[in-house]
């Protein structure tokens, strides 16, 4: 099982990739719909996966992490230095996770407003089980933002969007292959 420590470095590093790739990206490029995907832009992937971290910290606080919750504030969507400031903010916040206890019982609520109703379903988590969520989470909408930039000629990074699991099982392969 992964440790605390070791998936408060792989949400640390997945932000400090986004906060790099930005980095290397105009705004042009961070706001564009990809018509040809019928796709949103990047921008609109940055500020949900955000959003998650956010409610992830703001929640552990309280022992109730309501992710239906966003916040969804258009101007990481539309502001890309804006974004690059809040991935800053976001990465002390993770990173304060580690005086935490891993099996902090936490209530989470994600998708599940009972359409018309005004319900909502909470389940029983922990402080790990909602790191691992957010790396999985987190993963998969980088593997959206890689197509989305590919599509636009624009190459994110060989790493962009791969889960840690799949780059280690990749690296041993390579090192298999090369001893043998």
């Amino acid at each position: 099982m992964q440790s605390h420590q070791s998936l408060i470095r792989h949400n640390l590093d997945l932000l400090a990739q986004g906060l790099e790739l930005l980095d290397r990206m105009d705004d042009g490029l961070y706001t564009a719909d990809v018509a040809a995907l019928s796709a949103r832009a990047v921008g609109c992937h940055f500020r949900h996966c955000l959003d998650f971290y956010d409610r992830l910290l703001t929640g552990v606080a309280t022992g109730r992490v309501d992710y239906d919750a966003r916040s969804r504030r258009q101007r990481i969507e539309n502001d890309r230095e804006f974004a690059m400031q809040e991935i800053q903010r976001l990465q002390e916040g993770i990173q304060a996770l580690a005086g935490c206890e891993p099996e902090m019982p936490l209530e989470v609520n994600l998708d599940n407003a009972l359409a018309g109703t005004g319900d909502t379903a909470w389940s029983h988590s922990t402080l790990l089980r909602e790191l691992q969520a957010l790396v999985s989470h987190t993963v998969h909408h980088y593997a959206l933002i890689g197509l989305l930039l590919k599509a636009q000629s624009f190459e994110p990074g060989e790493e962009f969007g791969v889960a840690p699991s799949t780059l280690e099982y990749l690296r041993q392969a390579q090192t298999h292959c090369s001893s043998s």
